[in-house]
């Protein structure tokens, strides 16, 4: 059997990652957080501390297959902007390289995000300039940066995902898409900017697909972007979610200012991940939005009897 490593496992993206791999009968090490709760049947369950990564060097397979790192602090929006949390990922991130260096592992992907190139005015390949919208997305970029160097010093297989806004049943943090839900869902009225932004939303299992076929044919060396190839205004995709849950219930968009002159799009090119991996997106927003919406719905049911 093969061998992937993942680092945050119990993650939302890391969780689905997991699952994907043992129905692919992989052997899976999931790496969580000391102290964090998660359970999944098959998979050799392993606790690790950022401050204190050598202590897994006995706990893992050498020259395992892959090495993803989906490890980071701060990834609420709520940190997003606090540079003292966001910048500790930047040795965190280099030192789980160093880690899966003396692992010996064949190949490494950390996922990077689409918003490291927020105000590009073109669509977002991997090659752009660098435009970050916030402290997350510029502790990003510098992590690409340094761990490519060190990478191309020491001749490892290193390979970098620009992941775009990700939605599904589970993810429950706070995002516009989830806001929008639960407003709609308690017939409340949400407020928004007139979100003119352009934006790519990708469902769970698509992103999914997109980071297994990066781990058995990415190339190395390679910045890869997924995403759904489609954009569109993030207004469309609210009055989507209202019209699945009730059409006649008011949107409140343009109610509130933009934060910033400049709005920020989010619209990428998918052409290289397609080209070297197959990937193909099978959910389209309505199909991916009505699971979603229908997880929680379930949820509140579930709630309710709990009270």
């Amino acid at each position: 059997m093969k061998n992937v490593i993942i680092m945050g496992a119990n993650g939302f993206i890391g969780s689905h990652l997991s699952e994907k791999f043992l129905r692919e009968e992989w052997n899976v090490y999931c790496l969580i957080q000391k102290g964090s709760k998660y359970e999944l049947e098959g998979c050799n369950i392993i606790e690790f501390e950022l401050d204190n990564l050598d202590e897994l060097e006995n706990k893992l397979p050498i020259n395992a297959d892959v090495f993803y790192n989906l490890a980071w602090v701060g990834v609420s929006t709520t940190y997003k902007n606090d540079f003292t949390i966001q910048a500790k990922n930047i040795a965190y991130s280099l030192q789980v390289l160093k880690l899966a260096e003396k692992l010996m592992c064949a190949k490494v992907i950390y996922p990077g995000s689409v918003s490291e190139y927020a105000y590009s005015e073109k669509p977002v390949n991997g090659q752009n300039l660098p435009c970050p919208a916030d402290m997350y997305s510029a502790c990003k970029t510098s992590v690409h940066f340094i761990c490519d160097l060190y990478a191309r010093q020491r001749n490892l297989n290193f390979l970098w995902v620009l992941i775009p806004s990700i939605y599904g049943p589970g993810r429950e943090d706070n995002n516009i898409i989830t806001y929008a839900i639960n407003a709609f869902l308690s017939n409340n009225k949400p407020s928004f900017t007139k979100l003119e932004q352009m934006w790519d939303y990708l469902y769970i299992d698509d992103l999914i697909s997109a980071l297994y076929l990066v781990g058995i044919k990415g190339k190395p060396g390679k910045s890869y972007v997924s995403g759904s190839g489609v954009a569109h205004p993030l207004s469309k995709y609210i009055e989507i979610i209202r019209d699945i849950i009730n059409p006649s219930l008011s949107m409140g968009i343009g109610e509130l200012p933009y934060k910033t002159s400049k709005i920020d799009n989010s619209i990428v090119d998918i052409t290289l991940l397609q080209e070297d991996t197959g990937y193909k997106p099978r959910y389209t927003f309505t199909e991916g939005i009505t699971n979603t919406i229908e997880y929680f719905k379930k949820k509140r049911i579930e709630d309710n009897k709990d009270v």
